[in-house]
């Protein structure tokens, strides 16, 4: 399992786009602060065979949720004021050695996140937003803003000795495995997760 994200800093002035229709579009407004993301649970990935050992023969479908210690949980930390993009790309079944030979074991990913900043793991799951399992690609503040409010002002340029506050979203990796496909070879069987992440452009 392997984990990427992409840093996307544009050092250039915040300008305005054109107002159309009562609407302002802004740029990305990024001054060299970083996103900087590890892996602070289960950093070996998504394990099946320390939920159930051995699959062969088995047609139930095993499961990690979002509350199992199993879970792979990212921390993603980032300035407070900017939002991100958060995407995800994974198999649709895990092959053989990682390889597709043509029999997969079907794997569905899923994943939440949290943006409301507790301070411990189990209040940070219990409000955890699980994304529909459909969706791969999500966008939101690394804080969550207070709802109903008016839209937050852009990003404060820096100055003099101005230090931008900055805080995590946590991801949580987790899904669905099995059933096992009737004759499959043994062995071991893997899948590539790929968690892409960004600043994202604003753009109401």
């Amino acid at each position: 399992m392997r984990f990427l994200y992409a840093c996307a800093l544009l050092c250039s002035l915040f300008l305005p786009r054109l107002a159309q229709a009562q609407r302002i579009n802004f740029s990305t407004f990024v001054q060299g602060e970083g996103l900087l993301m590890s892996i602070v649970q289960n950093p070996a990935g998504l394990n099946f065979s320390r939920v159930r050992p051995i699959f062969v023969g088995d047609p139930q479908v095993t499961s990690i949720g979002l509350m199992d210690q199993f879970v792979v949980v990212l921390q993603i930390e980032g300035p407070l004021e900017y939002d991100v993009l958060l995407e995800l790309t994974s198999p649709a079944g895990l092959g053989f050695g990682g390889v597709d030979t043509g029999v997969r074991i079907p794997f569905d990913l899923r994943f939440a996140y949290n943006n409301t900043g507790e301070i411990d793991d189990n209040s940070r799951r219990s409000s955890a937003i699980e994304v529909p399992g459909l969706y791969r690609q999500v966008q939101l503040p690394i804080r969550a803003r207070r709802a109903g409010g008016p839209p937050p002002p852009p990003p404060t340029p820096m100055h003099g000795g101005f230090v931008r506050p900055r805080g995590s979203i946590y991801v949580y990796l987790y899904g669905h495995l099995g059933p096992v496909p009737a004759g499959i070879r043994s062995g071991f069987y893997s899948g590539e997760i790929v968690l892409n992440v960004s600043y994202a452009t604003n753009n109401l």
